[in-house]
């Protein structure tokens, strides 16, 4: 499959794409959205597709795949390793950003599929032979959804499978910005951070914690888990990671890093 160049999008049309999306799953449902957003809810009631896990790394001899979405077929796909090893927070985004990749990008897939810019045999049954046996043994068995066995046997039309090496791709971007954006609406965000820290934006002035002890509370850059911590929980996003709710802060305007300093990840996987 070549790679689809994707024309540019605004923050805030991705944002706005975003709640629609949840707009419509409230209309059908005639229920309000609140964190945490209920995001497999949404892709299978509120988009109609199928969602289902499976051994993508396998499958698609790729090592770092996390998720695809198999436009004609109306089907989300994620590895499975990201449910059993009960990251809720790395699942749920990745979701939200395959849900991104339909709402986005499924028009630009189905263009080039009718254009013959994709040749459906090398998108299809190469990369998904096998799939058969592992779904009649690990669909219902782990607890995840039910799809037929035979779904995925004769695939058509084109898909986009989301690698991490791929994280800065045009493409990769806006559906990242998408889950973002679906998983922490702004003004919902913009109420929990309210809640904890008041109206105006919280400045990090240093890198380090100026006091010790445990009655001090200093924002800096190394304490951004504990304020991005804190937000979650004010808000009741409690399927969003850390350091998707720091960036998510730092978007908003609502924390500015005002040192030279990068923010660590590593916390995140340490703390979360």
């Amino acid at each position: 499959m070549q790679e689809i160049k994707v024309p540019w999008r605004a923050k805030k049309s991705i944002a706005a794409a975003a709640a629609r999306v949840i707009a419509e799953y409230e209309a059908k449902t005639n229920r309000r959205v609140h964190p945490p957003i209920p995001v497999e809810k949404i892709i299978e009631r509120g988009l109609n597709l199928r969602l289902g896990y499976y051994d993508l790394r396998q499958q698609l001899k790729l090592d770092d795949v996390l998720g695809a979405t198999y436009v004609q077929k109306r089907l989300i796909c994620v590895d499975h390793s990201l449910a059993e090893n009960q990251n809720e927070g790395r699942l749920c985004f990745t979701l939200a950003h395959e849900a991104g990749h339909w709402t986005l990008h499924r028009a630009l897939v189905e263009q080039a599929c009718r254009t013959g810019k994709i040749n459906d045999t090398e998108t299809g049954s190469r990369a998904l032979n096998g799939f058969g046996p592992y779904l009649r043994q690990n669909s219902k068995a782990h607890g995840y959804p039910a799809i037929e066995p035979d779904a995925l046997q004769d695939p058509t039309g084109g898909f986009i499978f989301c690698r991490i090496r791929d994280a800065g791709k045009p493409i990769e971007w806006q559906a990242d910005y998408f889950a973002s954006c679906m998983l922490m609406p702004e003004a919902a965000v913009r109420d929990a951070f309210g809640m904890c820290y008041g109206a105006k934006p919280l400045m990090l002035y240093n890198v380090k914690s100026a006091f010790n002890g445990p009655l001090c509370f200093d924002p800096c850059v190394e304490t951004w888990p504990q304020i991005a911590q804190a937000v979650k929980e004010a808000g009741g996003f409690s399927n969003v990671s850390k350091q998707a709710m720091i960036i998510r802060l730092q978007d908003l305007g609502l924390v500015k890093n005002e040192t030279q300093a990068r923010l660590s990840w590593r916390e995140s996987y340490v703390m979360a």
